[in-house]
């Protein structure tokens, strides 16, 4: 179990550090200033810029949504974990309490069996 609480740890910072990258490349996008005059190759060239940022916000995109389906079959796993852990606590209580019940039958009986010496001696 700690072994996909460390992996779910691990992809949930993955996710924010794409997200948060994904934010910078909006940032930078908004702080890209068209100049109002300028030669064509210019315009191209933050075009270009600009198109570089929006595929790699488009890839982060896709890593993220890889990453929230990876979290998601991780915490199934977890649940699955979790419940047999459930499972196996619960039958050893179920165990201790049998245990406990038997030497409490056999403690009354000798009680029983010591009761019925002192009676019939005495």
């Amino acid at each position: 179990m700690q072994i996909c609480e460390l992996e779910i740890a691990q992809i949930s910072n993955a996710i924010i550090q794409r997200e948060e990258e994904s934010h910078r490349f909006l940032q930078q996008i908004a702080e890209m200033e068209i100049p109002q005059c300028g030669n064509s190759l210019l315009f191209r060239e933050i075009y270009e810029g600009k198109r570089a940022y929006l595929m790699a916000i488009d890839e982060n995109q896709s890593q993220i949504s890889a990453l929230k389906a990876q979290r998601i079959q991780k915490e199934e796993e977890y649940r699955g974990h979790h419940l047999e852990f459930e499972k196996v606590k619960y039958l050893q209580q179920k165990e201790i309490e049998y245990q406990i019940k038997i030497l409490k039958d056999k403690e009354q009986k000798e009680l029983d069996e010591i009761a019925v010496m002192c009676f019939v001696q005495g």
